[in-house]
């Protein structure tokens, strides 16, 4: 089974790993990459004082750039009554107020530098995902769009991918870079792995259209033998409901879910389905990747040379161990438009202590869902939706045979639908199921209440608009997909 880990890792062991990666002839300035690499797998394991003095010279570094270079930050320090100068004796980042996503838009212009420097000129734009509200524009700098190839390695080497595997991908079709598409297997094929080929050495990759039904994917995995998978979360819990009445993918060695939320219990529920440890990393499209999750720890490492991260409470202070807060992170590499304090919008849990696999890079705990996702809804939703999610985690899996996906909506008068993909027609045990679950819930939440609930089977789920399936969608959210 490939759920054994190891409880902990060195310097030398992550060096070794990183010899199974030899980066391609073509790499440009070959010994500043190879020097930078080396620093990086260093930080992985640095002492924490060290480490805490090198990213206060980086910071302090960054700020001053900001201050000097960006009209915004020049203007807001000016409204605080500093100076420049300050930069240079001490750092403190929560004197900017934090940058939420309507000031990234009403603002974007003065967020551009004035000038960079050479290699961290802007090279093109990119968009958030729109997932919680109107999607924002961020100008990316080349050194910003290079670091995402080579943080990506790290998290596989990580994950101990290797990059000799068949790397495949279930996706939108046109998300499939450097692709060939062979209609008999309805298969997209690449020479190269996505986003690390630049650099390094790898095998071959292949897509599958997201848009094929369930079990026809898992067909494909088992049809092209394939070693590592790459799937968005959402889509990774239709395939371990429908993995748990298939014989096992022999091939699969490793699986990262993306995109979107995995929630405790469907990461165990796909691992036993799958067999597999579940792989993940939070990222944002405005950042890049931000963390990875640890294989043997399992809290979110922070990559350091790319950004920092704080947890904050309501009133912006930081959280303490075990409390829940706001993710604010601060990207170093794109000096064409820096965003200092970023409001993610996302939940994370603070934590504390050494992680046990013996990195000492800055980490956070599971990541909990989007604040913007429950501001605006009624009293218990969201309540209702995290007892309920629950109940459709654990069903059984001989009631959960022929079920495949699933969302609950919330409409405007306050009624809920739950809408499911089945294979076939859904038996009267699964509905039962999920209408006692539903009454269960209610009760538990808010005894006496009475809230409509229909159950509604349909052929389509569609996604919203980040593209990415939301299995809760609400009339009430700003926005909100579905």
């Amino acid at each position: 089974m490939g759920l054994k880990i190891n409880q902990a890792t060195s310097l030398q062991r992550e060096r070794e790993e990183q010899m199974r990666w030899p980066l391609r002839n073509s790499v440009p300035s070959r010994q500043r990459v190879e020097a930078l690499l080396s620093r990086m797998l260093e930080n992985e394991f640095r002492d924490l004082e060290e480490m805490q003095e090198r990213i206060r010279q980086r910071l302090q570094e960054f700020l001053l750039f900001a201050v000097r270079q960006v009209p915004y930050y020049r203007e807001m320090i000016g409204k605080l009554d500093l100076r420049e100068t300050d930069f240079s004796s001490q750092v403190d980042l929560s004197i900017f107020p934090p940058l939420t996503k309507t000031m990234l838009r009403e603002h974007r212009d003065r967020l551009m530098a004035e000038s960079v420097p050479d290699g961290y000129e802007a090279i093109g734009g990119i968009k958030s995902s729109g997932t919680t509200g109107e999607p924002v524009q961020v100008r990316l700098s080349r050194r910003n769009a290079q670091f995402f190839g080579v943080l990506k390695q790290r998290e596989l080497r990580w994950f101990r991918y290797a990059p000799t595997g068949l790397m495949a991908y279930i996706r939108p079709p046109d998300e499939f870079p450097h692709q060939s598409y062979d209609d008999r297997s309805k298969t997209y094929h690449s020479n190269q792995w996505p986003y690390v080929s630049n650099w390094f050495e790898t095998s071959r990759a292949i897509g599958c259209d997201i848009l094929l039904p369930i079990d026809d994917q898992l067909q494909w995995l088992r049809e092209n033998h394939v070693e590592y998978l790459t799937v968005e979360a959402g889509v990774l819990e239709s395939l371990a409901f429908g993995q748990e009445n298939f014989s096992h993918c022999q091939d699969l060695k490793g699986i990262q879910a993306v995109a979107t939320q995995l929630t405790t219990n469907m990461r165990i529920r796909a691992q036993e389905a799958f067999e597999l440890r579940i792989d993940q990393n939070y990222g944002l499209n405005e950042i890049g990747i931000v963390a990875s999750r640890c294989p043997e720890g399992g809290r979110y490492h922070v990559h350091i040379e790319h950004c920092l991260v704080e947890i904050v409470d309501e009133h912006g202070q930081a959280c303490r161990p075990g409390e829940t807060g706001r993710i604010l992170v601060t990207g170093l590499n794109n000096l064409a438009m820096p965003l200092i304090r970023y409001d993610t919008d996302d939940m994370a849990e603070v934590v504390e202590g050494p992680c046990p696999c013996g990195r000492t890079l800055p980490s956070f705990e599971r990541i909990t869902g989007r604040y913007r996702r429950t501001a605006y809804l009624p009293g218990n939703t969201w309540q209702y939706w995290e007892s309920f999610r629950n109940k459709i985690e654990s069903i059984p899996a001989p009631i959960s045979k022929n079920f495949r996906q699933y969302q609950l909506h919330q409409f405007q008068d306050g009624a809920f639908e739950f809408r499911f993909i089945s294979v076939g027609d859904s038996d009267s045990e699964f509905t039962s199921y999920v209408s006692d679950s539903w009454k269960e819930v209610v009760e538990s939440v808010a005894p006496g209440s009475n809230e409509k609930f229909d159950i509604r089977q349909v052929d389509f789920i569609p996604k919203g608009m980040g593209r990415k399936y939301q299995n809760f969608t609400s009339d009430f959210s700003p926005n909100e997909d579905g």
